[in-house]
């Protein structure tokens, strides 16, 4: 199957940059083109912080970062984990691009700025490259061509999902939100269906339910801190999506036929059951 453009536009400044691309698409089925990958940081330092401080991130990602960059230019933010992310919008459309991540260098001043509080994530932080303000000012210039070249790529929306598209839109929704607590009811209004129909449509769509469907997903991201990390497990839990620490053990045993902290030793080869 050949690649989607817009895929090509993302990878062509992923290579150029070092740097990896995530979206924000809410409610928007042209994400359908990307893979779900596309709208979740992934990066562990970016999750551990998320998953900790998210009340934070997500308003300073959402609100502020529009304010900062409302007549559509580049924002460079500095946020409370140290981390220096570059973020715009598609015109013409609600998606918002992520451009991540680097800690700040020589002479950055970030257009958009937070205390910086690392905490068990320090180790981490410290590995990344340091930018500074030549550097910062060149990848905006490439991140503001990026959102430029995907207006032009993406088709005009469609108020529904295409044939087949709601199984996409549920992992996406799910793969989006997971580190944080998501009901069925609050998937229920993205799908545009009664809270009393999400589950069976969740099951229509996927064959399996989105218990199911988010423990997966919170089981995959704690998977890749316990790897990535040096977060204790209980943060590790959290920052995954797990508000009960007992829970989070019994499902990833179950999952991994290894607890936690085997996993992290280096037995990370315990099959699924």
């Amino acid at each position: 199957m050949p690649t989607p453009p817009a895929e090509t536009a993302i990878a062509a400044f992923e290579r150029a940059t070092g740097l990896t691309v995530v979206l924000h698409a809410p409610e928007d089925h042209r994400a359908g083109q990307l893979a779900p990958a596309r709208f979740m940081h992934l990066q562990p330092v970016c999750v551990a912080a998320k998953g900790l401080r998210l009340a934070r991130c997500s308003g300073f990602d959402g609100e502020r970062s529009d304010q900062a960059g409302g007549d559509g230019r580049v924002v460079v933010k500095l946020c409370h984990a140290g981390l220096v992310e570059w973020t715009t919008r598609v015109a013409g459309t609600r998606w918002r691009l992520f451009a991540g991540q680097r800690r700040a260098g020589e002479g950055l001043v970030p257009d958009l700025a937070q205390r910086v509080e690392p905490a068990s994530w320090r180790a981490e932080l410290e590995r990344l490259a340091p930018v500074g303000a030549e550097e910062a000012a060149w990848i905006a210039e490439l991140l503001a061509q990026l959102a430029a070249r995907l207006a032009d790529l993406l088709p005009a929306s469609s108020a529904q999902p295409a044939p087949g598209g709601r199984a996409e839109l549920v992992r996406r929704l799910v793969h989006e939100y997971h580190v944080r607590p998501f009901s069925l009811a609050e998937l229920a209004r993205h799908l545009g269906v009664s809270p009393a129909r999400a589950g069976h449509a969740v099951h229509e769509a996927t064959g399996t339910s989105f218990l199911r469907l988010l423990t997966e997903e919170r089981l995959a991201t704690a998977a890749r801190l316990l790897r990535e990390t040096a977060l204790p497990v209980e943060e590790v839990a959290r920052s995954a999506g797990f508000a009960d620490v007992s829970r989070f053990h019994r499902c990833f045993r179950q999952r991994h036929r290894l607890t936690p902290a085997a996993y992290r030793r280096g037995g990370q080869t315990g099959s699924a059951s």
